[in-house]
């Protein structure tokens, strides 16, 4: 289903960094049609990025493929239609009923139309170079395009071809850059955020190369960095909310030059029914290494408390609302709307533009997160086959798409204190699980190169004595609570008193967000290297 676009700033003055929308506004509308690229024209985008293909018969049109069932109605090959056949093709449907009807452009005649309105970046699949770069010169576009070619031997005979027309080439290192330059002639190079070095930026800047950050994702705290890199263009799918973050950018003052990264997202593990007191024993005997790697690596106290009653629901909307059960008025297992309404944390996350994920086994979770703010949620009842199932997900789901914030709720310890006790061997064994999930998510996001930009943050809904909890004592109330990540001390135990309900404030925080003027609790200060800056994206995100 297609998104709705935020309403990008439209600055009276000039950005000085350059937006591509990939395959147009292609999170909007259907790629490689006049919808989407209206919809960057609409916005003031710089560029629009279009794919170039050919027919059987040679006629040039916008499309990726090279499967017609990707983006038409249509089955088989592109290559394998004729123009006459292509032009009957409904290339909108498939992305939302509303563009029903939409076809896919033929190339000449979307060039003409763009022109004046947006310059075009060319992504060519399959062409005669002859008759592309001769179409170029024919509509006057030589000055507002830009080429890349998925074949190197494509590169080499466009530049045979033509010494004017911009090429563009990726790089991932200043090795990359010298070839760029010395061998294709490039004008402008690509590369990944995380590929950013001042050492590529310095190479570029010598050789007169204009740099161009490509970047997928949904990610206001990312758009900040590329911000700071000071860039020529920025090639993404969220061009929308791009220039809105790029009008009120106020530079950090860290850019390349930071030492400490900063973080990117937040990955909260809650540990259902986990005691603090059952860590302590874990650690001990050397049952739970992942957290005692967290511990180590950030600041932790194992003396943090919940709210009474001290049952999952109650315990659980405290974190979220950052309220106490007296003002959002949760005192079962049982959702009620609150009354007046409190802002969830999820809500929060997503109305800055964030990108928000959720992994739970217990389904009344779903309330804490409004419709609408939860971009993905995968839920498995409680079994020890959901158990491993939610915790592979999470592991895999989120290294793939680095959600800014994620929400991973595992609660073997809870079901088997239940059935067999607190502190039970069963029990402590559960936790052992869990804590092999825990490192599972941190492996997969190592493995992607993401570790080094995440917090982590475990805390426990409540703790539990003999077979139950919920009661006013020590071990149903005392819960652990471990941050680690950039911008977060090390090996440090927390002396500030810490409540379940400044663990939202305290997520906020590290993604620069400010908390809702309605929240009772307070950032966890003490848990910050004192240097430690966050990006200020509360203001930029309003």
């Amino acid at each position: 289903m297609s998104q709705q676009p935020s309403q990008p700033h439209r600055p009276s003055g000039r950005r000085t960094i350059q937006i591509v929308c990939h395959k147009g506004a292609n999170e909007y509308a259907p790629e490689n049609t006049y919808a989407a690229a209206q919809l960057c024209i609409d916005w003031g985008m710089d560029y629009v990025e279009i794919d170039v293909n050919t027919s059987k018969d040679g006629v040039l049109y916008l499309f990726h493929g090279p499967q017609l069932e990707e983006t038409t109605n249509g089955v088989g090959y592109f290559s394998d239609l004729t123009a006459a056949e292509i032009d009957q093709l409904d290339a909108g449907s498939w992305f939302d009923p509303r563009f029903a009807g939409e076809r896919v452009p033929r190339l000449e005649e979307f060039l003409r139309w763009i022109k004046g309105k947006a310059k075009v970046f060319l992504d060519v699949k399959a062409a005669d170079l002859s008759r592309l770069i001769a179409l170029i010169y024919e509509i006057g576009l030589e000055d507002d395009c830009f080429f890349w070619f998925g074949k190197d031997e494509d590169a080499l005979r466009f530049r045979q071809l033509d010494r004017r027309l911009a090429l563009k080439m990726n790089v991932a290192s200043v090795e990359d850059v010298i070839q760029a330059h010395e061998r294709y002639h490039a004008n402008i190079v690509e590369v990944s955020l995380q590929d950013m070095s001042q050492a590529l930026v310095d190479e570029c800047r010598r050789r007169g190369l204009q740099i161009m950050i490509y970047h997928r994702q949904k990610d206001p705290v990312g758009f900040r960095q590329i911000l700071d890199w000071g860039v020529d263009m920025v090639n993404l799918n969220h061009g929308d909310l791009f220039a809105r973050i790029a009008a009120e950018y106020v530079p950090s003052g860290g850019g390349a030059s930071q030492t400490t990264p900063r973080p990117r997202r937040v990955v909260l593990f809650v540990l259902g029914g986990c005691r603090a007191d059952a860590i302590s024993h874990a650690i001990s005997a050397a049952t739970a290494p992942t957290l005692h790697r967290l511990m180590a690596q950030g600041a932790w106290t194992l003396s943090a408390q919940t709210v009474t009653p001290a049952i999952a629901l109650p315990c659980l909307a405290s974190l979220f609302l950052s309220s106490h059960p007296s003002r959002h008025g949760i005192t079962t297992n049982r959702w009620t709307p609150p009354s007046p309404a409190i802002p969830s944390l999820v809500q929060v996350i997503s109305q800055a533009g964030y990108q928000t994920a959720a992994f739970y086994t217990w389904e009344p979770l779903r309330d804490l997160a409004p419709p609408g703010t939860l971009e993905l949620a995968f839920y498995r009842r409680l079994s020890e086959d959901g158990f491993h199932q939610v915790g592979q997900m999470a592991a895999t789901t989120i290294a793939r798409l680095l959600p800014t914030f994620a929400f991973v709720y595992l609660d073997a310890t809870d079901g088997v204190g239940h059935r067999d006790g607190w502190m039970s061997p069963t029990y402590l064994e559960a936790l052992r699980r869990t804590d092999e999930i825990l490192g599972q998510v941190i492996q997969e996001l190592e493995a992607v190169g993401a570790h080094q930009e995440t917090v982590y943050l475990v805390v426990a809904d409540h703790g539990g004595h003999d077979h139950g909890h919920g009661a006013a004592r020590a071990e149903d109330t005392t819960i652990p609570w471990i941050i680690s990540g950039p911008g977060i001390r090390a090996n440090h135990r927390l002396s500030t008193p810490v409540d379940i309900i400044d663990t939202a404030p305290t997520i906020l925080r590290c993604l620069g967000l400010d908390a809702p003027a309605s929240w009772q609790g307070q950032v966890v200060a003490e848990a910050f290297e004192p240097q430690a800056e966050t990006v200020p994206m509360g203001e930029a995100s309003r």
